[in-house]
């Protein structure tokens, strides 16, 4: 499908923040969030939804008070390198996550577009970089962490979810240094976050971790 004009704005609306993505005469927002506050939606224009939580848990009961849509449910975990027990986001995952965009974009219907997690910071956040860099492809791909940022600036999007669909929407490494970038200013705000990521591949190669608060003796 070939976009003519995709405009993407943060706007406040009565029921939170969105992107919203303007596609010819069509207007397409995006909202984020956790599983908390899926209640502040069920009376938005919500037309389409990508659910993402943790294997074996049920849909939530909120849903039942949502007007009809169409709906993408995908069950792994928030972890970015295998574990026993386990279940880590996959190729496949982000496939039918990217097929999911194709057709809300193709869709006649589609006025919302809902995209949610645990916490609505990780994998949402991760899932919605994805389908903004799909959607704007005349764009470096570094503009969909950007816009996503508006919306979460907080976010810390799923990595392997990144790294998955850098590698499908052929970005060459653009979406994982953005986000990766990101996560290194997000330690050098808030220093508490370097034991998080003390080990590990989410800072930019040479990126040097803020020091530990020093120890004051009493």
């Amino acid at each position: 499908m070939e976009l003519n004009q995709l405009d993407l704005r943060g706007r406040q609306r009565g029921y939170g923040l969105a992107i919203e993505m303007t596609l010819g005469a069509a207007s397409i927002r995006l909202l984020i969030c956790g599983i908390d506050q899926l209640d502040e939606y069920c009376t938005a224009d919500i037309s389409h939804i990508v659910s993402i939580l943790d294997p074996g848990c049920a849909e939530p009961d909120i849903f039942r008070l949502f007007a009809q849509n169409e709906r993408l449910d995908l069950r792994f975990h928030d972890i970015i390198d295998e574990y026993a027990g386990m279940v880590a986001p996959n190729a496949n995952d982000i496939e039918r996550l990217l097929e999911f965009g194709r057709s809300t974009l193709d869709s006649r219907s589609t006025s919302g577009l809902l995209v949610h997690c645990h916490a609505g910071l990780s994998r949402s956040t991760a899932a919605a970089v994805l389908l903004l860099a799909q959607a704007q492809p005349d764009r470096p791909p570094e503009t969909a962490v950007i816009e996503m940022l508006e919306l979460k600036p907080r976010a810390w999007p799923n990595l392997r979810m990144i790294e998955l669909g850098d590698e499908s929407l052929r970005c060459e490494g653009k979406l994982i240094r953005a986000v990766r970038r990101h996560y290194a200013d997000m330690v050098e705000r808030f220093p508490m976050l370097r034991h998080a990521v003390a080990s590990g591949r989410h800072l930019p190669d040479g990126a040097e971790l803020p020091p530990p608060a020093a120890e004051v003796e009493v």
